[in-house]
């Protein structure tokens, strides 16, 4: 879910952990908590207006394309061609398995744009440009919305 809502399209198999404690009964497995996140905010991206830019998508108003084709880094089958975006991969995998998405999705109500301008605004300047953080939060709030929409 924090995948599809930053637009890392870097998840993958290797890109997952778990933590072992061993306990009286035995080994005890949780989830690792997420890391590896640095394919986000559309960080590929330059940018100035030539070729693939944040300008341009933003310009041209194409944030919605970005994320929804954003290749991610997850193959649904064994068979497809090319992986999924990241919020593709939550429409699927939440329609087939809803409860293990139910607590996830009543947490994106805590989330506005403020709260993700708020966020993004803690990135020191020098990380950042203005540009790239526009686009950020444009990206962020266009995957909110789509998160919530599978919610209902």
């Amino acid at each position: 879910m924090l995948d599809a809502l930053i637009g890392n399209t870097d998840r993958h198999h290797e890109n997952w952990g778990i933590l072992v404690e061993h306990t009286q009964r035995g080994m005890l497995g949780t989830i690792a908590p997420s890391f590896d996140h640095a394919s986000s905010l559309g960080r590929e991206l330059q940018d100035d207006t030539s070729g693939k830019c944040r300008l341009r998508i933003l310009g041209e108003n194409r944030i919605g394309r970005y994320a929804e084709h954003a290749p991610g880094a997850i193959y649904w089958q064994e068979s497809d061609k090319r992986a999924i975006s990241p919020l593709e991969l939550v429409r699927r995998a939440s329609r087939l398995h809803p409860d293990l998405f139910r607590r996830a999705f009543t947490l994106l109500d805590k989330l506005d744009q403020g709260g993700l301008q708020e966020i993004l605004g803690r990135i020191p300047a020098g990380w950042m440009s203005d540009i790239a953080r526009r686009f950020a939060l444009e990206l962020t709030c266009y995957n909110l919305g789509q998160l919530r929409e599978m919610a209902s």
